[in-house]
């Protein structure tokens, strides 16, 4: 049976250094914010950010499967996107997903199925 964690209310990871990570599938359908350069959000499953959802990444997500963005209007924020699977990971979505950084560390590679926004650096590592 496959569990899924839903985001339905208001998630801060504001304590320094901290690390949340989901060994299943999420689903943001309320107000995610990651606070600080030492924080990280860490999904082993597939990451939905829903159109009803609100995410500011100022820290650092990490994914390990697909990325679906459907949040209009998506702030970028500080943070860093990592997609470092060992499976071809997908972005999709009906909207594009703005980071302001980007680390690819992905051998089997990474299929673009929308817009994905990077203001500052993307950095391939694999």
């Amino acid at each position: 049976m496959k569990r899924i964690l839903n985001i339905a209310a208001v998630f801060v990871l504001a304590l320094s250094g901290k690390t949340l990570s989901a060994q299943i599938d999420v689903n943001n359908t309320g107000i995610v914010y990651i606070n600080s350069t030492t924080d990280t959000f860490s999904v082993s499953g597939i990451f939905r950010n829903t159109g009803s959802a609100a995410l500011t990444n100022n820290g650092i997500i990490q994914l390990t499967r697909d990325l679906v963005n459907d949040q209009a209007s998506m702030a970028t924020g500080s943070g860093t996107l990592i997609l470092n699977g060992s499976t071809t990971q997908i972005v999709s979505g009906s909207q594009k997903f703005s980071t302001n950084n980007l680390i690819t560390s992905n051998a089997s590679g990474i299929t673009l199925n929308n817009d994905l926004s990077v203001s500052a650096v993307h950095t391939y590592a694999s």
